[in-house]
């Protein structure tokens, strides 16, 4: 077996569709080849493998043990080969980008965009899974994850897209019942909106402001942030959100700061995908376009 070389997959192919047939000419009209070429074909491969895979008769071929032995074998090899094949023909794309995003990054942000993206790389059929779940490439196969939040990703690439504020939101018509709220503590009062899944909490947001009574914050809680500011801005009472998040009700007014000029935190989002992933060409495509987006945005 150390001298073993593989045969001429042609010379195969050829004897398959002769044994198939157990014609050489029938095999030649599916190939489209001449019965000498066929024969010519499978005497090479009788040759490579040492054993005679036809009878050579009078009245035409007759296959012999060891030939429908190999036949036996190789259909399987030739059936998947065929299924395979049939599949990809069936694509309709050369690549398939898998992007995982949180689903507010999906639904506020990325969405509006994404179809430039498919329009300047139209060979790619782009999947989103939108989810709060932990990123995990190998049991996703996620080719890029957008992360919220700060971490360390070794053998990973990671590049910054955007930071957002983190603030108390609530409605015009809500502010004005509350009355003047001017300290952190002032917001205890009243019904607080809480996210479970934000990387800011409530609790740390006053903790941050050394104030007190924590134990006893009253409040709702709504998942994910989507449901969280429309909540707000159905005056159920003050949200602590991303501005980026809630972009458009802020800017039409149906949602304002509950605490003018108060301090925010900072929170990011990171692009990260696996350092063996940077040359393929959908991953640099849509690494390069979304920073180029990002770095646009915040030059505005």
């Amino acid at each position: 077996m150390n001298n073993y070389r593989r045969p001429s997959l042609k010379a195969v192919s050829t004897f398959e569709a002769a044994a198939r047939h157990e014609s050489f000419k029938g095999a030649a009209e599916e190939l489209f080849l001449t019965p000498s070429a066929i024969s010519h074909q499978v005497r090479q491969l009788e040759e490579h493998l040492g054993v005679n895979l036809f009878h050579r008769l009078s009245g035409g071929l007759a296959i012999t043990d060891a030939g429908a032995a190999y036949l036996r074998m190789l259909s399987p090899a030739f059936a998947g080969i065929d299924d395979a094949t049939r599949q990809v023909m069936e694509l309709e794309y050369s690549d398939q980008l898998t992007i995982r995003t949180p689903p507010g990054f999906a639904k506020r942000w990325l969405l509006d965009r994404l179809p430039d993206f498919l329009k300047a790389c139209p060979d790619v059929d782009v999947k989103v899974i939108a989810t709060s779940e932990v990123l995990d490439f190998r049991k996703k196969n996620i080719d890029i994850g957008i992360y919220y939040g700060r971490s360390i990703w070794p053998g990973h690439v990671v590049r910054p897209l955007l930071s957002e504020r983190v603030l108390p939101m609530c409605s015009p018509a809500f502010k004005k019942q509350a009355g003047k709220l001017r300290r952190p503590a002032d917001l205890l009062k009243f019904t607080l909106i809480h996210t479970e899944r934000n990387l800011v909490t409530w609790k740390m947001w006053f903790a941050d402001r050394d104030v007190s009574a924590l134990e006893d914050l009253r409040g709702v809680c709504l998942d994910p942030s989507e449901l969280a500011i429309d909540a707000a801005v159905r005056n159920i009472g003050i949200v602590l959100e991303s501005d980026m998040l809630a972009a458009q009700e802020l800017e039409k007014g149906a949602l304002v700061p509950a605490i003018e000029n108060s301090e925010s935190e900072i929170v990011s989002y990171y692009l990260v995908y696996p350092e063996e992933y940077e040359g393929l060409p959908k991953v640099a495509a849509f690494s390069d376009w979304i920073t180029s987006l990002a770095n646009a945005d915040l030059l505005k």
